[in-house]
């Protein structure tokens, strides 16, 4: 049994699809599937009391992301 979307890391999300359709699209699906996985974390933390680096704060998950993997 396939496991939901939801689910699933964009890891695993990338290896079911990879034959079911292009490389260079499912690729790019695959790292905005991580990009929104690592912002989610990152609210999860804040919102569970997490200490973080003075750097970051709730408003700028978005902007850590892409400064840290963006590049």
């Amino acid at each position: 049994m396939a496991q939901q979307t939801e689910n699933m890391t964009a890891v695993e999300w990338f290896y079911q699809r990879i034959l079911a359709e292009h490389i260079k699209e499912v690729f790019k699906q695959a790292k905005a599937m991580e990009k929104e996985q690592i912002v989610k974390a990152l609210e999860r933390g804040f919102d569970e009391g997490c200490k973080f680096p003075e750097d970051i704060s709730l408003n700028n998950a978005e902007q850590y992301y892409n400064e840290t993997y963006n590049k």
